[in-house]
């Protein structure tokens, strides 16, 4: 099931899904503008089934010049624990690589949810992330990607 599920770059076309998954998962309102500029912007890539329902995505933010923010990631609650959120995770890695030097981001138990939030913490550092600051209910991280291959 989940093999059948294409990764790709997020565009324009993607926002109102990604706007629905984000109410429905996290019973909050998207910034349904600040997203569409960044998906326009700044790597973003999305999870389809074969009939092009988003079933999770991932975008981003300008953190410096080099630094992009992954600002946030997020698998259907029924299509997560099948590394969906991995292959979103490295193929916004692989975008971001080509114009920004590393990645930072925050991993909160102070967002609301609709249903129960687990901690990301072994989520990102099984992928190469170090956390940078930590408290009782966050965790910032970092990874520096690899340098860009001139071709």
């Amino acid at each position: 099931m989940a093999d059948s599920v294409q990764i790709r770059r997020a565009t324009a076309v993607d926002i109102p899904q990604i706007a629905g998954l984000f109410r429905a998962e996290l019973a909050r309102e998207p910034d349904i503008p600040k997203i569409a500029s960044w998906v326009g912007q700044y790597p973003a890539v999305t999870a389809c089934t074969p009939d092009g329902t988003l079933v999770g995505f991932c975008y981003s933010n300008s953190f410096a010049p080099d630094i992009i923010e992954l600002d946030n990631i997020l698998v259907a609650r029924t299509w997560r624990n099948q590394q969906i959120g991995a292959r979103l995770l490295l193929a916004f890695e692989q975008c971001a690589a080509e114009h920004f030097k590393g990645i930072i981001l925050v991993n909160s138990m102070l967002y609301k949810t609709a249903g129960a939030k687990r901690p990301a913490v072994t989520f990102y550092l099984r992928h190469g992330y170090t956390v940078a600051l930590q408290t009782e209910a966050s965790c910032v991280f970092v990874k520096p990607l690899p340098a860009r291959q001139e071709r």
